[in-house]
């Protein structure tokens, strides 16, 4: 196991499959705004990471959970 690479390297290796998975999850009109809040999520626990292993789906797990809470939230406006 190797340390984790860079995070604008771990950001560029990524960035499209989550986007894609956002656009299909949630739709092109929060796609963005999820895309913004699952790499600011990466970002604060990625000082923690202490391997490469399988970082995509890592990524696209916080992606999920982003989607979900995105769901929720719309779910409580009127």
């Amino acid at each position: 196991m190797s340390p984790p690479p860079p995070f604008s390297r771990f950001l560029e290796d990524h960035r499209e499959a989550v986007y894609r998975f956002l656009v299909a999850t949630v739709g092109p009109d929060e796609a963005d705004d999820c895309f913004q809040e699952t790499f600011i999520k990466a970002l604060r626990a990625y000082p923690r990471l202490t391997h490469d292993d399988n970082l995509r789906a890592w990524a696209l797990t916080i992606a999920r959970r982003t989607a979900i809470d995105a769901a929720r939230s719309r779910g409580r406006r009127p």
